[in-house]
C-alpha cells in the first residue's frame, strides 16, 4: 500500500437491469443509506486527523528535547560521541515521524456531503423530451452513482491515512525501545 494516492479507481456503474426496478422510494432509501455511509467516511477521516494531531503534540517537544540534548552534549568540554549519535538519531527519528504525521494531517482531499447546483443541474438532464418523473429518477440514479464514487474515494484515502498512522505508531514504539536499550547501555558503562 503506497503512502500517496497515485491512481484513480474505476467508477461504479449502476447495473442497467436494476435501474428499471428502482422507484422513488427505493432510490430515496439508497440515497439515505449512501449519505450515512459517506458521513461515516468523513468521521473516520476526522478521527485519523485528530489522532495525528495528538501524536504531533507529543513528538514536537521530544524533537526539541533531543535537539537540545544534542547541542548541549556537543558544546560540553568532553562530548561523548555515542551520546551525540543517540541524540542525533532520536532527533532524526522524531523528524521522520513528524513528516509522516504531516502527510496525514495536511493533504486531506476528502469528498464531502452534497454537490454544487451547477454539478447537479446538467443541461442534458433537463431536456424536455423526458417527463418530470423520469428526470427526477435520472437525477436520483446519478446521485446514487456520485455518492458511491465519493464513498470509494474517501475509503481509499482513509485506508492510506490509517496505514501511515499505524506506521508512525510502529516506528515510534520501536524507536523508543531501541533508544531505551541504547541509553541503558550507555549509562551502564
Amino acid at each position: 500500500m503506497g503512502l500517496f494516492i497515485t491512481s484513480k479507481s474505476e467508477s461504479w456503474v449502476f447495473p442497467s437491469e436494476s435501474k428499471a426496478n428502482i422507484d422513488d422510494k427505493i432510490a430515496d432509501f439508497i440515497i439515505d443509506q449512501a449519505e450515512k455511509s459517506l458521513a461515516h467516511t468523513l468521521d473516520i477521516a476526522d478521527k485519523a486527523t485528530n489522532r495525528a494531531y495528538a501524536v504531533v503534540i507529543v513528538i514536537i517537544p521530544l524533537l526539541s528535547t533531543f535537539i537540545g540534548l544534542f547541542i548541549t552534549e556537543l558544546h560540553s568540554k568532553f562530548p561523548d560521541a555515542s551520546k551525540l549519535n543517540l541524540f542525533l538519531a532520536a532527533a532524526v527519528l522524531c523528524a521522520i515521524i513528524l513528516v509522516l504525521l504531516l502527510t496525514i494531517i495536511l493533504p486531506r482531499p476528502t469528498m464531502g456531503m452534497g454537490r454544487a447546483p451547477k454539478d447537479i443541474a446538467q443541461p442534458h438532464m433537463l431536456q424536455n423530451e423526458h417527463s418530470a418523473k423520469e428526470k427526477l429518477k435520472s437525477f436520483k440514479l446519478n446521485e446514487i452513482k456520485n455518492l458511491q464514487h465519493k464513498i470509494d474515494f474517501n475509503n481509499r484515502l482513509n485506508r492510506r491515512r490509517i496505514f501511515r498512522f499505524k506506521l508512525v505508531l510502529i516506528i515510534t514504539c520501536l524507536g523508543f525501545i531501541a533508544g531505551a536499550i541504547i541509553y541503558a547501555t550507555l549509562v551502564s558503562r
